[in-house]
């Protein structure tokens, strides 16, 4: 592959912590013939300064202009290579052929997208081990209810002609375009051997505010209706096999905190459903309201 064959695109805003880290790893790559396009959205720490001494386009806009549907697909009508590969600011690369292995999915013409197994960070909690744990496999399959993530992975440019990431909600763009792909009978690769790292222990406010704009995305994407009775159900049972796994890898102090964390987990989608199915009843096409729960974060 030439340099004209592939751009990477990574998303940043106050990535100071790490960007420096996820671009080393990048150019540490044993593939080095691609070009990349950094969208920085906003960034008040040192991200930019960092960003500026490697080689690439850097876009900056507003903190107020990012929702990330919108973004990827203005950022794709830059791109003139062959494939795309998205490569969060806060995923790094672990082997130097990562990025080679991702891009050999598309040895097979009828592969459209692949993505990367992520590990976790060292510090990550007993939950966040066993979500990864889960959702990516060393060797078996990705779970069918991974369509695909976006934090490390790589596209044919040409799918895009067909369809573009959604804008009808902030989040989940990644999950609504596997969604696409699988509906109409695209291939996906999971590729165990391209490894990066990538999690986050994130606190009860992150958590609740990140499962209300997928909560709200699903209601786009899946027409998905949650309910008090739902909520309460899944609540149970998420606390019931989480308490298992916390004695299973002894780590019985912090099986306390399991009922407000699955709390904050489920009352978070609730609630950002229920604004899904009451914008799409009132054809409400207002995205700011999660945009805004998101932007707390960063407070």
């Amino acid at each position: 592959m030439s340099k004209n064959t592939v751009t990477v695109i990574m998303r940043c805003k106050n990535s100071g912590w790490v960007i420096k880290e996820a671009l080393d790893s990048l150019f540490a790559q044993s593939f080095k013939q691609f070009k990349l396009l950094v969208v920085d959205s906003g960034s008040t720490d040192d991200t930019i300064e960092i960003v500026n001494n490697y080689d690439c386009e850097l876009i900056q806009i507003p903190a107020t202009d990012y929702y990330p549907g919108t973004v990827l697909n203005n950022a794709l009508k830059l791109i003139e290579t062959e494939f795309v590969v998205f490569h969060n600011s806060d995923s790094i690369f672990q082997k130097t052929d990562s990025l080679s292995k991702l891009l050999e999915a598309f040895s097979d013409d009828k592969v459209q997208a692949a993505y990367a197994r992520q590990i976790i960070r060292p510090e990550a909690h007993t939950w966040v081990k066993r979500d990864y744990k889960v959702s990516f496999p060393e060797n078996e399959p990705a779970p069918e209810w991974i369509t695909i993530s976006l934090v490390t992975s790589a596209f044919r440019m040409s799918i895009f002609n067909e369809h573009q990431f959604y804008e009808d909600a902030w989040g989940s763009e990644d999950i609504e375009y596997g969604y696409w792909l699988q509906k109409n009978n695209y291939k996906i690769k999971y590729e165990p051997n391209c490894i990066v790292m990538h999690s986050h222990n994130y606190t009860l406010k992150q958590m609740l505010r990140r499962r209300f704009i997928e909560g709200e995305a699903d209601a786009y994407i899946f027409d998905a209706k949650s309910s008090i009775f739902n909520f309460l159900i899944k609540f149970s049972k998420s606390v019931v096999i989480d308490f298992f796994y916390y004695c299973l890898k002894g780590d019985y102090i912090n099986i306390i905190g399991i009922p407000i964390r699955r709390w904050c987990y489920h009352l978070g989608y609730l609630k950002g459903n229920r604004l899904g199915q009451t914008r799409k009843r009132s054809n409400n096409t207002d995205r700011s309201k999660a945009q805004k729960v998101v932007f707390k974060n960063y407070d």
